[in-house]
């Protein structure tokens, strides 16, 4: 059955071909029977292709309205999804031009309504196609009546669809080439019969592809929406009734999709007295209404919208920054749907007056210097550069630099040789200043001006017209570069009568401006400075941690931009990230043969790289990282130092970025402090490192923590022993707290994991170089600081003895002697049968009553494990009762007793005390001690916080 079916649709597509008389009666018959066809998935193809034969015959559109009728009434969603797909396949195939684009948007809602997904689905490719045709206006057109999920769904279609070029048509339906071709006939025959083929292959690709999309979406008539009430709400003195007038004309035009007819009845002169209105942020709405309106109606908007445009312009003198910004919005839409050449009349009549203030005329500029940019000011070359030298010549700073950026994109966009011809064609008074800025822009004399104007082009003396002041850029353009770009020509060697050598002169000044114009084109990319350190002189109190002021950009341009070349000014103080990419490439290619410029301007390049850094653009910051890993390579080799000024205005936006989310632009930010490290003493680097230690971003605080271990095992102690609030040895217990491993250690608690395993990092790495001594440099911790640390020191102490070696091994690779003192929180050893022993008591921990080993030399010996208070009691009683009597304390004196003297005195270490009984009362030092037996001592001297602690603890310790 499925064969007969596929058998028949072909014989209808011979027919169809072969028939010049099928009607549409014939094909209506036939899309009933097949529309039942296309959800049938062997039959799909080919009922496409005789639906795509008959639209082949009769027109697309005339096929399309049918099948959607029909699919629409189906009760099998797949047959409506797939007579979409086939529109969708039929607008790429014959083109958009001479189709119903206001139907197809509404059966596209239609359907984007539908209950089925594969329907919504369908829908939505089909607008996908359409907007590779008719672009982003076709969003706003539906935007008003689609539910916002599915419209972020449209527009994630649109897209995909946006980088896509327009499809050609491949297929022309009889009606249409018959048409076109009869009125290509004609045409050949008006012209002698000649080529009708070819004017029809012509007028088919025309109207297949060549078309103005603005001319295919509908527009709505909107006259019958501005009622009286309407208009009276918008006269009212009351501002809330003229605000909700203005609100109701943006809801009309949101309604009719942003695309209306020049109808608008009493709506535009109304608008115009709110150009003026009291309450400026109606003012504000006015002009974004006028813009909305604007690129609603499209080219009319210059007819219909003239009268508005100069009130609206006024505005730009608003003191408020929003006024002003909704000024240039409104002139970016009114140039976007006709041209500059527009509005630029009006915007230069208002320039030049005495009503604008200075925020108007910087205003007014960087609007003039956007639309350069973009390329849009065609033919209005003259007056923007007319602009840009009245503002250079300013009084006002703001105007000056903003006419100073205008002045650098017309340069760049227009080059220096054509300006130089245009400025001829401005008045008097704006032609010297114009002048002086382009040549304060490329930094020599202009290449082709007065002088090649005047020997090639005839200048009357006479003051210039109306006419020439405001004569065409093209015109004027196109003129001197036919004399002037080809020299060897007749036209660029006549000269006028009676001046025999003007050719030869000509030709002079020609070879020596266009010789000028190339040195320039050539010149260095950084100008040679020697300001650096009188900057370094001003910079001296910056604060070294990571301050950023509002204004950084703009002072640091004004400061920069002089060194640079123009193209490298251009990139590096854009607002777009891929030209501060650029502006990073350029610098990085060229580093090492200007190694020594660089180095001039090395404060300002990293005054630069610090705002690239802070902006968080990946793309950028992987360029302005490969420039200073190329820079610090360099200095490195050439044995170059960094300031503390240069390290300041770079490392702490280093440090605080250091933490990025992806590992490799991580790694990266540790290279880069490792070379850092290099230039510059470590200890300095380290005390900007451990800045960072106080981030907000935990990612960055674990680098931080990871860099500082690195730099300790590459430095060695020297880095914390000498830093900042540490001293080289202190006494236990008295390391400040904002020493480098005070700030380490008061990490250990934090409640993120990676921040407590990377700052426990950094304790084994220092206790591998200290052993005990650890305890001298973290200063006062927590309890739970305390028992973290421990846990970490113990457990690597342990590995050290499994490994044979023991804390502070490491001490001798950097010259220091290992600390032989033990460690009573390590698990050592025992002498004898070489197993681990248990842990010492609290008790033995805190020292006290600790033995003496035997020693020859008579100096002070160091405490053995087994003379504890508790261990071997019956004995140390028997020692005590033969003791030598304890001297009496005197009971008017505060002090400790003397220490007794004799040959059986043997010195006790002096060592501090930790236990948490003596903490209650305070601590106390052990003195000496009499050699009774060894380890069975008794302690004679104690150095307490008061009178009556000593007297408590001599009575327990000789009871004991």
């Amino acid at each position: 059955m499925l064969q007969v079916m596929a058998k028949v649709l072909e014989a209808l597509r011979v027919t169809v071909a072969g028939c010049p008389t099928f009607s549409k009666r014939d094909a209506f018959s036939c899309i009933v029977g097949i529309i039942d066809k296309v959800a049938d998935l062997k039959l799909k193809q080919p009922s496409f292709d005789t639906l795509t034969s008959f639209a082949e015959a009769l027109g697309p559109q005339f096929v399309m309205t049918q099948l959607h009728k029909k699919a629409a009434a189906h009760k099998n969603p797949k047959v409506q999804s797939e007579a979409i797909n086939w529109i969708a396949r039929a607008i790429v195939e014959f083109g958009l031009a001479g189709m119903d684009v206001r139907a197809l948007l509404d059966w596209a809602k239609e359907d984007l309504g539908s209950a089925n997904a594969g329907v919504r689905n369908s829908a939505i490719q089909l607008l996908g196609v359409m907007y590779r045709f008719l672009g982003p206006a076709l969003g706003d057109m539906i935007r008003a009546d689609v539910k916002p999920a599915l419209m972020t769904a449209i527009d994630g279609e649109f897209a995909k669809n946006s980088d896509l070029p327009k499809p050609e048509p491949t297929r022309v339906s009889r009606v249409a080439a018959s048409a076109r071709g009869g009125a290509g006939g004609a045409k050949g025959v008006a012209k002698g019969g000649a080529g009708s083929a070819t004017g029809a292959a012509t007028g088919g690709s025309a109207a297949g592809g060549g078309f103005d999309p603005d001319d295919l979406l509908p527009r709505t008539d909107i006259s019958g929406q501005i009622t009286a009430e309407l208009i009276t709400q918008l006269c009212s003195s009351n501002w809330k009734e003229r605000k909700a007038g203005l609100d109701a004309i943006e809801a009309i035009l949101t309604q009719a999709g942003n695309r209306i007819q020049p109808q608008t009845g009493d709506l535009l002169p109304e608008l115009k007295k709110r150009m003026a209105d009291s309450n400026k942020n109606l003012t504000t709405q006015a002009l974004t209404v006028l813009g909305r309106i604007a690129k609603a109606m499209g080219r009319a908007i210059d007819r219909q919208g003239r009268p508005l445009l100069t009130p609206a312009i006024k505005n730009i003198t608003d003191q408020k920054q929003t006024v002003r910004s909704a000024v240039t919005e409104m002139l970016d839409a009114w140039v976007g749907v006709t041209s500059a050449s527009c509005v630029m009349p009006d915007v230069m009549e208002f320039y030049v007056s005495s009503k604008i203030t200075a925020d108007g005329k910087a205003e007014t500029l960087k609007w003039m210097a956007s639309l350069v940019s973009a390329g849009k000011v065609n033919d209005c070359v003259p007056d923007t550069l007319r602009a840009a030298a009245m503002g250079s010549a300013d009084k006002a700073a703001e105007v000056r630099d903003a006419a100073s950026k205008l002045m650098t994109i017309l340069v760049e966009t227009s080059g220096a040789a054509e300006l130089g011809a245009i400025v001829q064609s401005l008045d008097a008074a704006s032609r010297k200043p114009a002048m002086e800025a382009i040549s304060k822009v490329i930094g020599a004399p202009i290449p082709l001006a007065a002088a090649t104007f005047s020997a090639v082009a005839p200048i009357s003396s006479a003051k210039p017209s109306a006419a020439s002041a405001t004569r065409s850029s093209k015109d004027l353009l196109r003129s001197s570069t036919s004399s002037i770009s080809r020299p060897g020509t007749a036209s660029s060697t006549a000269s006028r009568p009676g001046t025999a050598k003007s050719s030869g002169v000509g030709k002079s000044a020609l070879g020596s401006s266009m010789a000028a114009l190339a040195a320039a084109d050539a010149g260095p990319l950084l100008m040679p400075d020697n300001r650096k350190e009188d900057r370094a002189r001003k910079g001296r109190f910056r604060p070294a941690k990571l301050q950023i002021m509002p204004d950084e950009a703009q002072t640091l341009e004004a400061e920069f931009s002089p060194m640079m070349s123009p193209a490298l000014r251009a990139a590096a103080f854009s607002k777009d990230f891929k030209k501060h990419c650029e502006a990073a490439d350029m610098v990085t290619k060229v580093l090492p043969a200007v190694y020594d410029d660089v180095i001039a301007v090395t404060d300002l390049l990293f005054r630069w790289s610090t705002l690239r850094i802070l902006e968080s653009n990946t793309a950028s910051l992987v360029k302005v990282l490969e420039m200073l890993k190329l820079l610090l390579d360099l200095m490195i080799e050439r044995g170059y130092r960094l300031s503390e000024y240069e390290a300041k205005l770079i490392l702490p936006a280093l440090v605080e970025k250091s933490g990025h989310n992806q590992d490799k632009l991580k790694a990266e930010h540790r290279e880069l402090l490792k070379r850092f490290a290099q230039v510059h003493p470590p200890i300095k680097v380290v005390a900007y490192v451990k800045d960072g230690l106080e981030s907000k971003n935990s990612k960055t605080r674990v680098v931080c923590l990871d860099e500082i271990a690195a730099i300790v095992e590459r430095t060695g102690p020297v880095v914390y022993r000498n830093s900042p609030g540490a001293s080289a040895r202190p006494a236990s217990g008295s390391a400040p707290n904002d020493s480098l491993m005070a700030a380490v250690a008061r990490l250990v608690a934090e409640r993120d994991t990676a921040v407590r395993a990377a700052c426990l990092g950094v304790m084994e790495v220092v206790y591998c170089i200290e052993g005990p001594a650890i305890w001298d440099y973290v200063g006062r911790l927590t309890d739970q600081q305390k028992s973290l640390i421990e846990e970490r020191i113990k457990a690597v102490g342990n590995r050290l003895a499994r490994a044979g070696t023991q804390p502070g091994f490491k001490a001798a690779e950097y010259g220091l002697q290992m600390q032989q003192q033990d460690d009573p929180m390590v698990v050592s050893p025992s002498p004898a049968n070489n197993t681990p022993r248990r842990p010492p008591s609290p008790m033995r921990r805190s020292g006290i009553g600790l033995g003496l080993a035997p020693s020859n030399s008579g100096a002070v010996g160091s405490p053995v494990a087994r003379g504890g208070l508790m261990d071997n009691l019956p004995a140390r009683m028997a020692a005590a009762s033969t003791a030598a009597p304890v001297a009496a304390v005197p009971a008017s004196s505060d002090s400790p007793p003397p220490a007794p003297k004799g040959p059986d005195v043997a010195p006790y270490d002096v060592r501090r005390v930790h236990s948490p009984l003596i903490g209650r009362f305070g601590s106390f030092n052990l003195a000496y001690a009499p050699a009774n037996g060894g380890d069975s001592t008794v302690l004679t001297s104690l150095e307490v916080g008061t009178y009556k602690c000593a007297h408590y603890w001599a009575n327990i310790l000789l009871i004991a």
